[in-house]
């Protein structure tokens, strides 16, 4: 195992060079623009349900499809090919999935959800707030399916980022929802950011991880509560 040594150079070796190439921006990092309501601890336990059941479909999915490419008889080049040309498909559709995803994270968090449909071919049609939800919320199963092709076709990856980006949008589409029906008016930056607690925490079974990586990266202790609950 690692001295603490060790781990301190290397935590200040990674903070310097992420400066450095970065110039100073921060690829995850998110202002709140509301504080925590106790009134709206019910919707976090119900947002925590389901990223409980989000989090096992995912993990199932992106697994079986995963091994249906390492069941396929073929080179790996042929795999890789299919791999490509799926993913090539699914990102002509849900352009987000191109990459970890991040810069979409920080859309919704920003009241921006417009900025998913960029470059998408169905981005002419989808003209109010009800099909960009449905959207949202489709690619939120999309996710593990483009995390299998890539694994299952050769490529490199794992499901930090991945888990990140479906509890963002998660989160965002309960509270939105929960917005437009007029159940109740849910700060929608707040669930966005809990919702990758959440998803986090059920892949990985750290719920403590999720829990200091959300309050970390928000700049303070404010969603504490609801990250708990």
């Amino acid at each position: 195992f690692p001295s603490h040594d060790t781990l301190i150079i290397a935590a200040a070796s990674g903070a310097l060079v992420s400066k450095i190439l970065e110039s100073g921006d921060i690829i995850l990092s998110f202002r709140l623009t509301e504080g925590f309501n106790y009134v709206n601890v019910p919707f976090y336990v119900m947002l925590g349900v389901l990223c409980g059941l989000i989090a096992v479909y995912h993990a199932r999915t992106f697994v079986k499809v995963e091994r249906l490419f390492h069941r396929t008889s073929g080179s790996l080049a042929k795999k890789a090919l299919l791999s490509g040309l799926g993913l090539a498909i699914l990102i002509a559709i849900f352009p987000t999935l191109f990459g970890e995803g991040y810069q979409s994270i920080k859309s919704l968090a920003n009241h921006q959800p417009e900025n998913i449909l960029d470059q998408s071919i169905l981005q002419g049609y989808l003209t109010n707030e009800w099909m960009i939800l449905l959207f949202i919320g489709v690619i939120i199963f999309i996710k593990a399916i483009a995390v299998g092709l890539t694994i299952g076709g050769g490529g490199n990856g794992g499901n930090f980022a991945p888990s990140m980006f479906v509890g963002a949008y998660l989160g965002y589409v309960f509270a939105r929802l929960c917005d437009l029906l007029n159940i109740s008016d849910l700060p929608e930056n707040n669930f966005t950011l809990v919702g990758m607690a959440g998803i986090l925490s059920g892949m990985y079974h750290a719920p403590l991880t999720a829990i200091f990586l959300i309050a970390e990266i928000t700049g303070g202790y404010s969603l504490m509560i609801p990250l708990i609950s």
